[in-house]
């Protein structure tokens, strides 16, 4: 799947005539509840209308409900139970609270909008409301702070919550703009944008999500690429050679600027550590792992450009799904969507796409992928 441009908006500096550039996304091809009922001030109470109107009742409709009660009563005192069902009483924070609640709660996932792409950000913008839901936006948003801008501006009113976390064309800048923040700084400026729309990113504590099936710890994750999706016999330092040799070169290598770590290797080893160290420390709740690139070598696939594997992850993540307790693993990145499981946990990869990896007839909401409840799988 190479492609002699990574986005409309950097098409002039990753075009030429001696490359054969293949985009590194296109290329791989304490939830709060809400209360469930009315509040007494929104509206008129339905016991005072009933007493209101029971004056208008004839005397032997009274007689008959009296009746009624009583026989209610006594069949209670008996031990038996009524025909009627129970009522609840929805108290915020009570288990029946948390049981509707459930109900209605989904974890919805997808990645991989580019936005730079017209069509992409129309169908952003027409995305439908699920405003009971959370959703995942599991990075590759656009390039640019607009980009990523508009897409949580646009999707924040419509969702209970977002969860982002980057990819790596967030990072991409133009090296003849200078000003331009790079690397980490560029980085951290995408972490503001988020805090002030309230969107959750790898910087912010784990939230717990309260669903179907108990509680899950979310992880959103920013962890970067090592080169190390390679084969044995190809030396980490020759895997970008040996990518070259079929024509396959990563944007990336023009456009992520790793400032201030040496080079990328380098900034995803800090990563990597830095949030091994956070997930030893968790709460011993099933995880919901997050992140843009695949954990794991095995989960690349690449039927058109097999050789773009170098910039697609670290091997220091391959048993992270079964150390951390992953209930679900949810990345972007490969432009291939499909469900995988591996040692009995489910590997989603959720990516939206460029126009022409999508189906004309499908609207982007059958796109956004169900994560928790674990989806019914139907013959």
């Amino acid at each position: 799947m190479p492609c002699t441009t990574c986005s409309p908006t950097l098409a002039a500096s990753t075009s030429g005539p001696r490359a054969r550039w293949a985009s590194s996304s296109s290329a791989l091809a304490s939830w709060s509840p809400r209360s469930t009922a009315r509040s007494s001030s929104s509206g008129p109470r339905r016991s005072s209308s009933r007493a209101a109107c029971s004056r208008f009742t004839s005397p032997g409709r009274r007689a008959r409900s009296a009746r009624s009660a009583r026989s209610s009563r006594s069949r209670s005192s008996s031990g038996h139970r009524s025909r009627a069902a129970p009522r609840r009483r929805l108290t915020r924070g009570t288990t029946a609270c948390r049981m509707r609640a459930s109900d209605l709660m989904k974890l919805l996932a997808i990645s991989d909008l580019h936005v730079g792409f017209p069509d992409n950000r129309t169908a952003v913008a027409s995305l439908g409301a699920r405003p009971d839901d959370w959703l995942i936006l599991g990075g590759d948003l656009g390039e640019t702070f607009e980009h990523v801008r508009f897409v949580l501006d646009t999707l924040a009113p419509r969702f209970r919550k977002l969860v982002w976390v980057p990819g790596n064309h967030e990072l991409y800048v133009n090296p003849h703009e200078p000003g331009e923040p790079r690397g980490a700084a560029r980085y951290a400026r995408y972490i503001e944008l988020c805090r002030e729309r309230g969107v959750l990113t790898p910087e912010d504590p784990y939230p717990i999500w309260e669903g179907e099936g108990g509680p899950h710890l979310i992880v959103p994750m920013f962890l970067l690429y090592d080169y190390t999706f390679r084969p044995d016999h190809v030396p980490v330092s020759e895997a970008v050679a040996w990518a070259a040799e079929q024509g396959i070169a990563a944007a990336d290598e023009v456009l992520l600027d790793p400032a201030p770590f040496p080079s990328r290797p380098a900034w995803c080893h800090a990563r990597v550590a830095e949030t091994e160290a956070r997930l030893r420390t968790a709460p011993a709740l099933p995880k919901v792992l997050i992140n843009h690139f695949p954990l794991r070598q095995d989960l690349v696939f690449l039927p058109r450009v097999p050789r773009f594997s170098p910039w697609c992850g670290t091997r220091k993540t391959t048993d992270w799904h079964v150390r951390f307790d992953a209930r679900v693993v949810v990345q972007g990145h490969l432009h291939v969507r499909r469900t995988v499981h591996v040692d009995g946990v489910r590997f989603e990869e959720v990516s939206f796409g460029y126009p022409r990896e999508r189906r004309s007839d499908r609207s982007i909401d059958a796109y956004v992928k169900q994560i928790l409840p674990t989806p019914e799988i139907t013959p």
